[in-house]
């Protein structure tokens, strides 16, 4: 078996789009309370927001990666996982 860094690819990419969109949203709130136009509530809950959904996207990088490992163990040979992992 011959892993490579997409295998999990498809499972990975809501959550870059999600801390893209959420870092953008951080961005602009942040500008707006800059300009005396926003509040800092909307700052605070901006960077919360931000900081979920970067948590969400380790966790589904850590979930790819454990489905993985799950699978060369199941095919009973991890060396080709621990290389992977290695690069």
């Amino acid at each position: 078996m011959t892993f490579n860094r997409c295998s999990g690819r498809a499972h990975q990419q809501p959550t870059p789009a999600q801390v893209s969109a959420a870092r953008s949203a951080e961005q602009q709130a942040s500008a707006r309370y800059k300009a005396g136009l926003g509040v800092i509530d909307e700052v605070a809950e901006a960077q919360r927001l931000l900081t979920q959904a970067e948590i969400d996207d380790a966790l589904a990088r850590l979930g790819v990666w454990r489905g993985l490992l799950g699978v060369a163990i199941a095919m009973g040979d991890i060396q080709p996982f621990v290389a992977e992992v290695g690069r």
